[in-house]
């Protein structure tokens, strides 16, 4: 499954134009299945003056969703530069992939997810990229994007993530979730901590 929205759309869709005039995206996450997994990419949170959130998750057999990736970002909301958002999520027998692709200010990042099953519903392999760059997920699945330069740099992160999430389907989860990941990094690890108030100026 395809999705894409500009800025515009995203706004009027949202509701999310506030009373101080500041300008956010939330997107709930769009999904695949197949009868071994499910796959889900798109979740979006993204304020002016605020860290951005972005996020996918994955569902093995009977099992509990769990968190792919997750994009914690600096970020120029309202710029002059073009905003686009989008995701394509594919899930078939033993094999899950999303692509998900944010553009804001001119400025892009594409974060990749790939899984394969074995006939047994085992992991075999799990792969991640960042704009084309191979992530270790053993290494840690949390990424800290600065998508402010015109080459975006970023950094990865080993930190807990939650036992499970909620549907993210729709605003309020994905927002309530976001809220959730920025409080929870922010106790675990002093360096993202900085970049996440650092993202508040």
């Amino acid at each position: 499954m395809a999705r894409r929205w500009s800025l515009l759309l995203a706004l009027v869709l949202a509701g999310s134009v506030s009373g101080a005039d500041k300008l956010e995206v939330i997107q709930g996450t769009t999904g695949s299945s197949s009868d071994k997994l499910v796959v889900h990419a798109g979740g979006l949170v993204l304020r002016e003056s605020e860290p951005g959130v972005a996020f996918g998750w994955v569902k093995l057999g009977k099992g509990k969703r769990q968190l792919s990736y997750v994009v914690i970002f600096k970020h120029r909301l309202g710029g002059a530069g073009k905003n686009d958002f989008s995701e394509d999520v594919k899930a078939d027998e033993g094999v899950g992939e999303s692509k998900q692709t944010v553009i804001v200010d001119g400025r892009k990042l594409e974060v990749v997810y790939k899984v394969m099953l074995d006939k047994a519903g085992k992991v075999t392999k799990e792969t991640l990229t960042v704009n084309a760059k191979s992530v270790d997920v053993a290494r840690g699945r949390v990424l800290l994007v600065e998508l402010t330069t015109n080459q975006p740099k970023w950094e990865q992160k080993k930190l807990k993530l939650p036992d499970g999430v909620e549907d993210t389907t729709v605003k309020k989860t994905t927002e309530a979730l976001a809220r959730s990941l920025l409080t929870s990094f922010a106790k675990q690890d002093k360096k993202t901590r900085t970049f996440i108030d650092e993202a508040r100026k």
